[in-house]
Parts: C-alpha cells; structure tokens; sequence
C-alpha cells in the first residue's frame, strides 16, 4: 500500500516535469515589437517602422528556437524623420507604390527561418514575391522577467527584390542610382510563454 503511494508521487512528480517542460517548449506569444529600416540617399537619409502581421515562433525548453515566420504589413511602412505631415505621408504613399514596394499587389513580407545555430540565422525573405535566401547575425534570449528576446541588425539589397524607382525613362533611371541600394534593418521582438 505505502510502495503504491509512493510510485503514485512518483508517477506525479514525472508527468509534472514532463508536462512542465512541454508547457516551457512551444509556441510563444509577441508581447512587443519595433521593426525600423533606414534606406539612404546622397544628400539624405530616411528611417522608419513597419508593423507584423503576424510572428509565429516556437522554441524548446532549452531556450533553441525551433520554428519562426515573421509575416509583415507592408501597408503599415512608416516614416518617423520627416516631420511636416504633407511631406511624411508623401513619401509613405512613394514607398508604397509601385515604384517601391508595390504594397496594393504584394502587401505582405515575410521571413521563413530555416536554422538558427545560437548566433546566426538563416531563412528565406520574400519582397515584391522575390525570395531569397538570407544568413543574418541574431540573438534569442531570456530576460530576467522570463520574457524572450529576439534580435538582428542587417541590411539587404534592396535591387534583389525589384524594389527600385519603377518609372521608366532617363528620370527614372537617374533617380533610381541616387539611392542607396542597401536597406538597414534592426527587428527587436519581445515574447511571452504561451
């Protein structure tokens, strides 16, 4: 009767380990984001937000992230230097047109991961239904208040993914080479255990 008892916490004590682990690993709720960008030209420079549609990531108990698809609103590109409002939504309607991101066709981007190996990770970014694979540095840690936190610093090029002045002619062409071809991006996305 007493070994029944005993085996009964003990079967008790595993299924709570067990069951306490799987509830570490899994999906994780988005608690806080910022996603800025930057683009530059010779005489200027421009940096702004855009906003997740949707961040699915999924990581074991030891803290591995198992599984990420970021998904972005495109509709939501906003610029946060220039501060005359005629001026700032001019030209967050110029990058949502088709001569940039073409926001009305393709009004999501998104970020497949494929491996995170601690430092480094790897997926596949899509932009204008262009994917291309991409290796950007990253971090994924836990913070004293038990959140998690992921973030990465890169750029891309931005001709890779169509997204340039798409008027056509000498102006066009000549206003596409004065801007910078690299996009600066830092992601901060903060998350909760689900």
């Amino acid at each position: 009767m007493r070994n029944q008892g005993v085996k009964a916490v003990a079967v008790s004590l595993l299924a709570g380990v067990i069951l306490g682990g799987a509830a570490l690993a899994g999906p994780l709720t988005l608690k806080e984001h910022r996603i800025a960008w930057s683009g530059a030209m010779p005489v200027q420079a421009h940096n702004g937000t855009l906003t997740p549609k949707a961040v699915d990531l999924a990581a074991g108990a030891d803290g591995v992230i198992e599984r990420l698809r970021v998904v972005l609103d495109m509709t939501s590109i906003a610029n946060e230097d220039i501060k005359k409002e005629g001026s700032r939504k001019k030209l967050e309607a110029h990058l949502r047109s088709e001569d940039f991101f073409h926001v009305e066709k393709y009004p999501e981007a998104t970020f497949e991961m494929k491996a995170y190996d601690g430092k480094m990770l790897s997926g596949v970014l899509t932009i204008r239904g262009i994917s291309k694979d991409i290796t950007v540095p990253a971090t994924f840690n836990q913070g004293g208040d038990g959140h998690w936190t992921l973030e990465t610093d890169f750029s891309f090029n931005r001709q890779e993914f169509n997204v340039n002045y798409q008027n056509r002619g000498l102006l066009g062409t000549a206003k596409n080479k004065l801007i910078a071809d690299e996009v600066k991006v830092k992601v901060s996305l903060v998350f909760a255990g689900s």
